[in-house]
C-alpha cells in the first residue's frame, strides 16, 4: 500500500523533541515503511522522518497551538496514495472523498472537532460513547497510540529511586499541583517534567513552583527525550491526577505507555478512559482523589515491573500497532465506509 499521513501543522516533527501527535505521526510512518509499505507524511518545514519516508511540507509551523488549513497540501500530495491517516487537528480530509482515517484525540464532550462524515477512529470506547452522546457521530474504537518500545524499555536490574515523576503541561486539568502536594506532605520526592504554554494561567504555576525546593520536590521544565525516559526509569510510579470537570476526561494517554514501557506502573484518577488504558494491578492503580495517593503508593511495590513492560509491548509496541492498524487501512483502501 501507499499511505500518506497528515501531521499536524503546529510544530516539525522531530525524534528528539516531544510532541504527542507529532510522535506518533513519526511512528506510524515508521512502521509502516519498515512492514514494506511506500509512505509520505505532510508536515512542517523542519520536520526529520525517518530514512525512506517521503516528507510533503505543509509549511512553516505556528508555535502558538494554531493550526493553520492543511487543505491546500492535502490536494496537493495526495495523489498516488491508496489510503490517508489524517491525524491533525483539522481534519482536511473532511472536504474531500479520499479513503481516510480519522482519530480524535480529544473528549468530545468538552472539544467540539469538525469531523469526516465517515471513518472517524476514536482512541478508546469512553471516547466513542461520549462522541455518539455529544456529536451524534459513530466511530470505530482504533487505537492509534505507539511508542518506542526499543527505546522506551525496561534495564534489568536498574536501581529504582524512591521517587515519583509527574509529566504533562503546567494546566490545572493535568494535576501536578495535586501531584506535588500529595508527595510534599508525604515527604515522597517528586520530579516534575513540563512546560508551561500561553493557554496555562500563571498563577498555577507560580503555585506548583511554590512546593518546588529542588530536593524533594524539583520542576525540570521540559527536557530531552532522554532525561525524561531516564527519570522514568528511575521512578517508582508516574502519578497521574488528571483531574476534569465531572463526567469529562483524557481519551488516553501516550506518556503513561511510555512509562509502561520503561517499566514504571502510573496511578490516575478513575476518570475517562482511563480503566481502558491501565490494566488494574499490571501497569498501575486507580484511585478516586489525592486522599488515595498514599495507599496506591504503598501497593505499587506489588508491581512486577517487568510484567508491566511486557504488556505494554503487547498492546502498544511499533509491531502490535500496525498488527492493529493495517488490515483496517487495506479495508478503508479498498471502500470501507464506517
Amino acid at each position: 500500500m501507499s499511505i500518506l499521513v497528515v501531521a499536524p501543522a503546529i510544530m516539525p516533527i522531530d525524534p528528539d523533541r516531544y510532541g504527542g501527535i507529532e510522535r506518533l505521526s513519526l511512528l506510524f510512518a515508521r512502521g509502516l515503511n519498515e512492514a514494506g509499505h511506500r509512505v509520505g507524511v505532510i508536515a512542517p518545514f523542519g520536520s526529520r522522518l525517518p530514512l525512506g519516508v517521503a516528507h510533503h511540507p505543509s509549511g512553516i509551523p505556528l508555535e502558538d497551538f494554531r493550526e493553520p488549513s492543511l487543505l491546500p497540501a492535502l490536494l496537493t500530495y495526495y495523489r498516488g496514495y491508496d489510503v490517508v491517516l489524517d491525524f491533525s487537528h483539522s481534519h482536511p480530509t473532511r472536504l474531500t472523498e479520499l479513503a481516510a482515517i480519522s482519530p480524535i484525540w480529544h473528549d468530545p464532550g468538552i472539544m467540539q472537532p469538525v469531523l469526516p462524515p465517515h471513518n472517524v477512529a476514536a482512541l478508546s470506547g469512553w471516547q466513542a460513547a461520549r462522541l455518539r452522546i455529544y456529536q451524534g457521530q459513530t466511530s470505530r474504537v482504533l487505537d492509534p497510540i505507539v511508542y518506542n518500545e526499543t527505546y522506551y524499555s525496561r534495564v534489568e536490574g536498574l536501581q529504582v529511586s524512591e521517587r515519583c515523576c509527574f509529566i504533562g503541561i503546567m494546566s490545572p486539568e493535568k494535576g501536578a499541583l495535586e501531584a506535588a502536594r500529595a508527595c510534599k506532605a508525604l515527604g515522597v520526592g517528586l520530579d516534575i517534567i513540563g512546560a508551561q504554554t500561553p493557554f496555562n494561567p500563571p498563577a498555577y504555576m507560580e503555585a506548583v513552583r511554590a512546593l518546588c525546593d529542588g530536593e524533594q520536590i524539583v520542576y525540570h521544565g521540559e527536557v530531552g527525550e532522554e532525561a525524561k525516559r531516564e527519570v522514568l526509569r528511575s521512578s517508582i510510579a508516574l502519578l497521574y491526577p488528571v483531574s476534569y470537570p465531572p463526567g469529562t476526561g483524557e481519551s488516553h494517554s501516550h506518556k503513561m505507555v511510555e512509562a509502561f514501557g520503561v517499566g514504571t506502573c502510573c496511578i490516575a484518577y478513575d476518570q475517562g478512559a482511563m480503566r481502558e488504558v491501565i490494566d488494574e494491578g499490571v501497569t498501575g492503580l486507580l484511585i478516586n482523589g489525592p486522599e488515595e495517593i498514599p495507599g496506591a503508593l504503598a501497593r505499587v511495590v506489588n508491581i512486577d515491573r517487568g510484567r508491566c513492560a511486557e504488556r505494554a509491548v503487547e498492546r502498544w509496541s511499533i509491531p502490535a500497532t500496525m498488527e492493529r492498524w493495517l488490515p483496517v487501512m487495506e479495508q478503508v483502501a479498498g471502500g470501507l465506509r464506517w
